[in-house]
């Protein structure tokens, strides 16, 4: 199928699931992609050239629970750990299920000096059987960059998923 530059097309897709299947959660990876490059670059120094061809590819996952598939999550820890190189509030969560979950919400926090903001977990997946570290992170809005922010942190709130939640209060310290 080809699709106009700029156009817009409408897809469906159904999953027929046998009614033996066992509990659990079934990912898709849905890929469009062009077969013609979207467009070419000339590159050209020093008496050599080259044609670079730039090509792209969206991708959507998709997530379904079958015959009652559905998250546990448990949450571990709450600590100030290394991520990205840099020293970070996060939560340990593991999901003791067979489908994935996701943390929301956030945690009111107030810096060393007195700042106030939103703290709030990252958004990827927990899948099932997985213990993961998840970032928690100043809440922005638009292109506002994060605040800049001194320690100790002081939080407290409510981080949500699919089938509960965590209350929290804790002081992270760098």
């Amino acid at each position: 199928m080809k699709i106009a530059a700029r156009s817009k097309k409408a897809f469906r897709f159904q999953f027929e699931v046998p009614a033996d299947a066992p509990c659990r959660e079934c990912r898709v990876m849905l890929a469009i992609e062009g077969i013609e490059p979207a467009h070419k670059a000339l590159i050209e120094s020093g008496g050599a050239s080259m044609n670079l061809p730039v090509n792209g590819r969206i991708a959507v996952a998709v997530y379904f629970a079958v015959n009652g598939a559905e998250p546990k999550l448990e949450m571990k820890q709450v600590r100030m750990a290394e991520l990205g190189g840099k020293r970070t509030p996060a939560i340990s969560i593991t999901n003791t299920s067979d489908a994935h979950g996701r943390l929301d919400g956030g945690l009111e926090t107030k810096d060393a000096n007195g700042v106030e903001f939103e703290l709030v977990p990252d958004g990827t997946p927990i899948l099932p059987g997985q213990t993961r570290l998840i970032a928690l992170s100043p809440k922005t809005e638009g292109n506002k960059k994060p605040p800049e922010m001194a320690f100790p942190l002081v939080a407290k709130g409510t981080l949500d998923w699919d089938r509960g939640s965590f209350k929290i209060a804790a002081e992270f310290r760098q």
